[in-house]
C-alpha cells in the first residue's frame, strides 16, 4: 500500500473468510502467540489470582459475589475465572487456558483487521507480537490474567470499530452502514467496564475522537452519522453492563455490589494520604526493563504516523498514554506493575507503526547490495531491538525444559515451587501443608494475610471478606462482622501472617472485638517466620461443615 492510498477499511470487501485469505505469515505469528502463551500455562497464582480463583470457585458452587465472596472488582474477572475453572478444572493451567484461548483470539482479530492499515503486509504481524506476544513474553506470574491484561483485547475492539464506524460515516454511502460498528464499539467496552468501570474511560477518549472527527468533516450528513454514533456507542455500552446489573439484581446482591463498588471506595478515600510512591517507583522500574524495546519505536510511529492515514489512530493513542497516567494515580493504594498493561495497546501499535515507517530506507540501505543480506541485517537489528523480552522467553523455555515440560504431577508441582515469584508457593504451600492431613479438623478458614494459604490448603474462607484485602480499612463493623462468621462456622483455624498482626494491633479499638475473640476462643498452635496459626478450643465445635 503506498503513502497515499486511502484510509485502510476493515471491511474491505473479500469472499473467503479471514482463515481462508490468511497466508503463511498470518498462520505463523499467530503459532508464535499460542507457543509464547503455552510457556505461560504453568504459571503459578499470586495473591490476586488466588483471590479471583476463589471467588470464581465460590461462584461455580452457587456462592453470590459480594455476599458470600467480597471484593470491591466488578464480576467480569470472578466470572472469567468461574468459566476457566468450569472448562478446564480448578487450577492453574485451568485459569491460564482460558487466557490463552482469550488471547489467541485477539491476536486472529489484530491479524484480520490490521492487514491493510500499514505500508507493508507483514505490518499487523509485527503489531501482533508487540501487543499479544510482547503481553506473553515479558507478563511474570503477578501480572499475568489481571484485569488491566485481559481488557485490552475489548479496548482494541472498542477504538478499532468506533474508528471504522467514523471512516464508514464519510464515505458516500452515508453513515447507515456504521450504526452496527458503532454498536459494537460500544458493547466491546461494556464488556471493559464489567471487569473495571474505571478503564472505560479510555476508549470513550477515543470514541469522542472518532466522533469528532467526522463531526469536522465537510461531507453531508454529519450530524446525522454523530447522532447515529452516540446513540450506536449508548446502545452497545448499556448491553454488558444492563446485564450485569441484572444478574447481580437476580441474585439479590446488587445493593452489596454497590456498596463495594462505590460507598467502600468513598468511605476509605479521606484514610488514603499522597501516593504509593514506593510501588510506583517499583513498577516503572520494571517498565523501563522489560519495556524500553517498545519506546523508540513507538516514538518513530508516533512521529510520523501524526498526519496523513494514521492521523486518527496515532492521535488517540497518544492521548491514550496521556490519560493512563491519572488512571493509574488515581487508585492511591496500589500502583502495581499489572497496571502498566494500560499502555500495552497504545505501545504496541505505536511500535509497529514505527518499524513499518522504518523498513523501506532501512531496506534501502547500502552496503550491502544483496537483498537478502539486507533482509538478515534487518531481521538482527530487531531482533538485538527486542533482546529483553526475547531473553524473557528464552528464561520460561528454559525452565520448562528444565522441569521436563511438567509431563507429571510431581514436575509440575517441581515448577511451580521454582516459577512463584519470591518463592511464595513454598513458603504458603508449607504453611498449610497440616491442612491436608487426616488429623485436621475440617471447616473453612480465616486468613488475615496472603490468600496463597487457601488456595494452596485447599481450604475455602469463612468470612466473605478474606482478611488480607484493604485490612488497615476495616472499620469496627467490619471486625464485629468477621468475628459473627467465624463464630457461626466454628473456624477451626486462623492464620495470621506477622505483617498484619502488627496492623490488628495499629488499628486498636476498632480491632478490639476480634483481638479478644482470637484471645478468649483460640490458642497458638505455632510461630514461625512467615506467621501464626491460631486453632479454636472454645467453645467446642459442633456439627462442623464438610470439608470443602
Amino acid at each position: 500500500m503506498s503513502a497515499g492510498s486511502a484510509t485502510p477499511s476493515l471491511s474491505a470487501t473479500r469472499s473467503n473468510p479471514f482463515w481462508l485469505d490468511w497466508t503463511s505469515l498470518e498462520w505463523t505469528v499467530l503459532a508464535i502467540c499460542v507457543a509464547l502463551g503455552a510457556l505461560n500455562l504453568w504459571a503459578p497464582f499470586t495473591w490476586d489470582q488466588a483471590i479471583f480463583a476463589m471467588g470464581g470457585e465460590r461462584l461455580l458452587h452457587g456462592g453470590l459475589l459480594y455476599r458470600d465472596y467480597w471484593d470491591t472488582k466488578q464480576p467480569g474477572i470472578f466470572w472469567f475465572y468461574e468459566l476457566g475453572i468450569r472448562l478446564f478444572g480448578l487450577s492453574e493451567e485451568g485459569v491460564h487456558a482460558l487466557e490463552l484461548i482469550w488471547f489467541t483470539a485477539f491476536a486472529a482479530l489484530l491479524l484480520t483487521s490490521l492487514r491493510r492499515w500499514f505500508d507493508n503486509r507483514w505490518g499487523a504481524a509485527v503489531a501482533t507480537l508487540l501487543i499479544v506476544g510482547f503481553y506473553w513474553a515479558v507478563t511474570e506470574d503477578w501480572h499475568q490474567t489481571q484485569p488491566e491484561g485481559l481488557v485490552v483485547f475489548p479496548f482494541f475492539v472498542s477504538v478499532w470499530f468506533a474508528n471504522e464506524a467514523a471512516r464508514r460515516g464519510k464515505s458516500a454511502a452515508g453513515g447507515s452502514g456504521a450504526f452496527p460498528f458503532w454498536v459494537i464499539a460500544g458493547f466491546a467496552n461494556g464488556v471493559v467496564g464489567t471487569f473495571k468501570l474505571l478503564l472505560v474511560v479510555l476508549p470513550a477518549i477515543c470514541w469522542a475522537m472518532a466522533l469528532l472527527s467526522r463531526w469536522r468533516d465537510p461531507r453531508p450528513g454529519r450530524l446525522r452519522d454523530v447522532l447515529l454514533g452516540k446513540a450506536g456507542l449508548a446502545l452497545g455500552f448499556v448491553i454488558p453492563l444492563a446485564a450485569m446489573v441484572l444478574a447481580l439484581q437476580a441474585h439479590g446482591v446488587m445493593r452489596e455490589a454497590w456498596a463495594a463498588w462505590v460507598e467502600f471506595p468513598k468511605r476509605i478515600a479521606p484514610m488514603i494520604h499522597g501516593f504509593p510512591l514506593k510501588s510506583l517507583k517499583e513498577s516503572f522500574g520494571w517498565f523501563f526493563e522489560r519495556w524500553s524495546s517498545l519506546l523508540a519505536p513507538a516514538l518513530i510511529g508516533a512521529w510520523t504516523g501524526w498526519r496523513g492515514k494514521r492521523s486518527l489512530l496515532t492521535t488517540q493513542m497518544l492521548v491514550w498514554i496521556v490519560a493512563c497516567f491519572p488512571l493509574i494515580l488515581i487508585q492511591r493504594f496500589s500502583g502495581w506493575e499489572y497496571h502498566l498493561w494500560l499502555f500495552l495497546l497504545p505501545l504496541g501499535l505505536l511500535a509497529a507503526q514505527g518499524l513499518d515507517a522504518v523498513a523501506r530506507p532501512l531496506r534501502e540501505l547500502r552496503p550491502p547490495n544483496s537483498p537478502a543480506e539486507r533482509r538478515i541485517l534487518l531481521a538482527l537489528a530487531v531482533a538485538l531491538v527486542f533482546v529483553n523480552p526475547l531473553a524473557s522467553v528464552f528464561t520460561k523455555g528454559a525452565a520448562l525444559a528444565k522441569d521436563q515440560f511438567v509431563r507429571t504431577p510431581a514436575l509440575r508441582h517441581r515448577h511451580l515451587l521454582r516459577a512463584s515469584r519470591g518463592s511464595a508457593y513454598f513458603r504458603f504451600e508449607n504453611e498449610g501443608a497440616f491442612l491436608r492431613e487426616a488429623s485436621a479438623r475440617p471447616g473453612p478458614i480465616f486468613v488475615v494475610g496472603n490468600p496463597l494459604v487457601y488456595w494452596l490448603s485447599g481450604r475455602r474462607q469463612s468470612v466473605p471478606r478474606t482478611g488480607g484485602i484493604l485490612t488497615e480499612y476495616y472499620t469496627a463493623d467490619d471486625w464485629n462482622d468477621a468475628v459473627s462468621h467465624l463464630d457461626a462456622t466454628s473456624t477451626p483455624y486462623i492464620f495470621i501472617e506477622p505483617t498484619e498482626s502488627g496492623l490488628l494491633q495499629s488499628e486498636r479499638p476498632r480491632s478490639d472485638n476480634f483481638l479478644a475473640m482470637l484471645d478468649q476462643r483460640y490458642r497458638v498452635m505455632r510461630t514461625d517466620t512467615y506467621g501464626t496459626w491460631f486453632e479454636r478450643v472454645a467453645p467446642a465445635m459442633t456439627a462442623a461443615p464438610a470439608r470443602p
